[in-house]
């Protein structure tokens, strides 16, 4: 059990700085633009995904640093 609370916090902790560090937004923005959806989507359509996407990704970190340790139990 000892191990696993460990192994959480520390991927809680991993998390916690890729957070920091990552402009979600930004990287949001630099993989649309790789896609090649982006040229038949409109501005706004990017916009939008771009602004989902920055929401999204910092709760879904956390989910699998908090998850991840026991999912891969």
């Amino acid at each position: 059990m000892l191990p696993l609370v460990l192994t959480t916090i520390l991927s809680i902790g991993v998390s916690f700085a890729i957070n920091q560090r990552i402009n979600w937004r930004e990287f949001m923005n630099q993989q649309i633009e790789k896609s090649p959806r982006a040229a038949q989507m409109s501005a706004e359509q990017k916009q939008q995904q771009i602004e989902g996407g920055a929401k999204f990704s910092p709760v879904f970190t956390y989910s699998i640093g908090l998850l991840g340790p026991f999912l891969a139990c």
